[in-house]
């Protein structure tokens, strides 16, 4: 009688343990999941950096040029008010 409540109480620690194993096994296939989202949203942010990036590099140029043809225009509109004053006294 002893050997066969052994047995049983085995078997049962054995359906026990493949329970677990199924749950780890669930744990698992969800953190592979999560683990793929957050890798490619950690791309997508990398992606994201590297457009940033651009974008200000390309706005730093773009006021650059800005200021220089604010300071062409100001340089022209000197000399026009300057042909305006000549042009008045002649």
């Amino acid at each position: 009688m002893r050997l066969i409540e052994q047995l049983e109480r085995t078997n049962q620690m054995i359906a026990e343990l493949s329970a677990h194993i199924g749950k780890l096994e669930n744990i698992n296939r969800n953190l592979l999941t999560e683990n793929e989202e957050l890798r490619q949203a950690a791309m997508d942010g990398i992606e994201i950096a590297k457009v940033v990036q651009e974008l200000t590099r390309e706005r730093e140029n773009l006021s650059h040029d800005l200021a220089e043809r604010a300071g062409t225009i100001k340089k022209l509109i000197e000399d026009n008010n300057n042909l305006s004053v000549r042009l008045n006294i002649a």
